[in-house]
Order: structure tokens, then C-alpha cells, then sequence
């Protein structure tokens, strides 16, 4: 009875203080989950995994040396343009522009089977692109790189013809056609960030080449071709 009458007459009395009003409205789980909701908004963002103290990209000149296996696709030489990214300390990828002049050799003999006649070749303009994904051995700031990788491309051949009159009268024409490859290649820095380059590739090359005896009207086709080949180079890393 004495507490009710003190309510009405001295209602402040029964307000809640401000203090009272925090312990009541504020748990220690807020508290705590407040405190940890700061300090992740006021955390530094994470480390940008791209900020990477080593040379990542990669361009390169060479000379590029292929001979088939047992065809007519032998002493296929030219040369290339290449660039690489590392996507990692292991792993990279790159890619090849490769150019060259080469010679169809005697289709009259090795093609149409005539025995006796001239040597002739046909001369064929090509270039090729091609990438591959390629494994390292060593650390990116490593003075010595070895690596291992397959790939695969696109060639473009031209047409050449091979004339010797009156034996000898044969046109070449080429079509496109994918590549794929294995690689084993490496560097070795031999200035600051120029570095000397070898690879060398094993090919199956799909390209088709359409072969006509112009003399007899008789026709062919080589259905692609296999090789090895050795990149010898140069290549700037930055």
C-alpha cells in the first residue's frame, strides 16, 4: 500500500535510470558482438593476391626449327614472337606467333611416286599461333627456369607450286588446321630481367594439303603431319 501511493505521487522514483535502462536493453552477447562488428569495419582490407613481388608477364623473340618425321615437311624454320603470364609460382600460360617459309619437298617424287624426274619443291608460306599451359620447377625469382606443358593451336598454310618443265608442273595448296603439342623448355637470366629461352616442342600438326599434278591431272592429299622442333631465344620479364 505504502509502495503503491509512492509510485503515484513520485512517479520518477520508478523510472529506470539510464544505467539501468543499458543493463537491461544491452546483453554481454551484444556487447561482444558489437565490439567484433567494429573491428571488422575498421579492419584493413585483405592483401590483394595480384600485388606479387616477382615478374608475372613475359615477351620474347626466337627462331624456331622443326623437321618432320619421315615427310616432306623437313628444315621448317622461322621466326616466332612469344609472351607468357605466370598465374602463379607454379603455373603459367603462354602464347606463340610463329612465321615461316618452307619447303613442300619434291612431290613429284615423294607424293606421286615418279622415280628419275628432277628434284623440284614447292615453296609454302605459313604461320601458326599456339598457346600452352606450362609447370615450372622453380620459384619465379629464380635465375634457371625448367618447365613442362601441352597446348594446342592453329596453322595456316599457303600455296606453293613446284614447275620444272616439262617434267614437272604441281601445285600445293594448304588449309588450315589445329596443332596440339608437347613442351619442355627453360631459362636462364643472363641480364637483370633478360633472360635466354630453349623449348623444345613435339607436334602433330592436322593441316591438309591438296596436291595436283597439272601435267596428268592426277591428285593427292597429305593429311597432316608430325615433328620436332627447338626454339632457341630471347625474352624480356617484367
Amino acid at each position: 500500500m505504502f509502495h503503491v501511493a509512492a509510485v503515484l505521487l513520485f512517479p520518477a522514483l520508478a523510472a529506470p535510470s539510464p544505467m539501468q535502462e543499458d543493463a537491461v536493453t544491452h546483453e554481454p552477447s551484444d556487447i561482444v558482438r558489437s565490439t567484433w562488428e567494429n573491428a571488422w569495419l575498421n579492419s584493413p582490407p585483405p592483401a590483394d593476391p595480384l600485388l606479387v613481388d616477382y615478374p608475372q608477364w613475359s615477351v620474347g623473340l626466337g627462331v624456331d626449327v622443326y623437321t618432320g618425321f619421315g615427310s616432306v615437311f623437313n628444315d621448317v624454320a622461322g621466326a616466332s614472337i612469344r609472351g607468357s603470364y605466370r598465374i602463379d609460382e607454379r603455373w603459367s600460360v603462354a602464347a606463340s606467333l610463329f612465321k615461316t617459309d618452307f619447303d613442300f619437298e619434291d612431290p613429284a617424287d615423294n607424293v606421286f611416286g615418279r622415280n628419275n624426274t628432277p628434284v623440284s619443291d614447292a615453296s609454302i608460306d605459313m604461320f601458326m599461333v599456339s598457346a600452352t599451359a606450362r609447370w615450372h620447377f622453380f620459384e619465379p625469382k629464380s635465375s634457371v627456369d625448367i618447365y613442362v606443358g601441352a597446348g594446342f593451336g592453329l596453322a595456316f598454310p599457303g600455296s606453293g607450286e613446284a614447275v620444272l618443265l616439262p617434267q614437272i608442273d604441281i601445285a600445293v595448296d594448304g588449309n588450315f588446321g589445329p596443332e596440339v603439342h608437347l613442351v619442355t623448355g627453360g631459362a636462364v637470366r643472363i641480364f637483370d630481367q633478360l633472360h635466354a629461352t630453349v623449348e623444345l616442342r613435339l607436334m602433330q600438326s592436322f593441316t591438309k594439303y591438296d596436291i595436283e599434278d597439272r601435267n596428268t591431272g592426277e591428285t593427292e592429299t597429305e593429311n597432316g603431319w608430325g615433328g620436332i622442333g627447338i626454339a632457341l631465344g630471347l625474352e624480356w620479364r617484367f
